[in-house]
């Protein structure tokens, strides 16, 4: 009974990193097209970096619990926490203003750091339970359905991603402070 209950708690943990990470992504499109706000460089490799988070926990889900994956994780997270501390030093002046908008008195790379910090925590307390790795996943009907619209939506914000990066840089270096999309001055 205790595995069985303890299998809830990673799977539900897993679900629930993943709407996360597709909620900030989905977010960050927010940002750059309704408060038209381009994202920079920097911005893009975090959002690299969670989706090589969510794919981690994608991983987990699909082809059951193994350190491997939460590992991927966690590399991401450090990855991803790393990208923003450097963004936040950037802007770390008094009244240097900062890169974008304030959402909740911090910025986006500020939350990025936070949730890559969290990310980082609860990943290595999930690493923790060995009994996780024992047995194969076996997801009843309803929660495989849940995990294949999580997947399918993670999935297309990733690609959607891909193809606004595309839009935004083009196949060249991404400008510093972008103000245009690349596919804009070629059509």
């Amino acid at each position: 009974m205790q595995t069985k209950t303890l299998r809830h708690f990673e799977l539900i943990f897993n679900f629930l990193a993943i709407c996360a990470i597709t909620f900030v992504l989905c977010s960050a499109f927010y940002v750059q097209f309704a408060m038209k706000e381009l994202p920079c460089p920097l911005c893009l490799l975090q959002r690299i970096g969670f989706m090589m988070m969510g794919f981690g926990f994608l991983l987990n889900l699909r082809f059951s619990f193994r350190p491997s994956h939460y590992g991927l994780v966690i590399f991401s997270a450090i990855f991803t926490g790393s990208v923003a501390l450097r963004q936040i030093c950037l802007h770390i002046l008094p009244n240097g203003g900062g890169y974008g908008t304030p959402i909740f008195g911090f910025h986006d790379y500020t939350w990025s750091f936070i949730f890559s910090v969290i990310a980082i925590i609860g990943t290595t307390f999930l690493l923790c339970f060995d009994r996780q790795y024992q047995f194969p996943v076996n997801l009843n009907k309803h929660v495989s359905r849940l995990t294949h619209i999580a997947f399918a939506l993670f999935l297309f914000v990733a690609l959607f991603s891909a193809v606004s990066i595309y839009a935004e840089c083009g196949p060249m270096f991404c400008p510093d402070n972008p103000v245009s999309y690349y596919l804009q001055g070629i059509l």
